[in-house]
């Protein structure tokens, strides 16, 4: 197994800093990391980040084996942060998001199909939205955000 879950953080521990996984090293078996570490089961595995569950963008990307530092994620952080929150309805958009999305995680994390889920959204909006956000087209880019979480909330709440 490479270093990835919760082997690399509890060894390193410095990639994903806000995800600790509850296990010592020396409880973790292959059948651990493999099967729940490496499957994107965070309720299982990791600590919510500031107890308030796991969002969407990042438990995709986690389950791709992508880093809490890849470009997804830092594209997407910028604009949030950036762009989305200075809008007139950005901070009722992000309100919302991090309201919805540690549920919609939960219920995706018990489909017996959630790596194929989690492809499925990577496809249709975080590569969409982040090739908008590199783009500069943010009008763009927050369409293609509103639409994956209406569709998310509509599917999993």
């Amino acid at each position: 197994m490479g270093l990835l879950g919760c082997d690399y953080l509890e060894t390193v521990g410095t990639v994903f800093p806000e995800y600790r996984c509850k296990l010592s090293r020396q409880q973790l078996n292959s059948y651990t990391a493999q099967n729940i570490c490496m499957t994107s089961r965070y309720a299982d595995c990791a600590d919510y980040k500031n107890s308030s569950g796991c969002f969407i963008t990042t438990a995709v990307c986690l389950s791709m084996g992508k880093a809490d530092d890849c470009e997804e994620l830092i594209a997407m952080r910028l604009f949030r942060d950036k762009w989305l929150q200075n809008q007139p309805d950005g901070a009722e958009l992000i309100e919302d998001y991090y309201r919805t999305a540690p549920a919609i995680v939960e219920k995706i994390d018990q489909q017996p199909d959630r790596k194929s889920i989690y492809a499925t959204i990577y496809r249709k909006y975080i590569l969409p939205c982040v090739e908008c956000v590199k783009a500069e087209k943010f009008i763009d880019s927050k369409r293609v955000y509103v639409e994956m979480v209406n569709s998310m909330k509509e599917q999993y709440c």
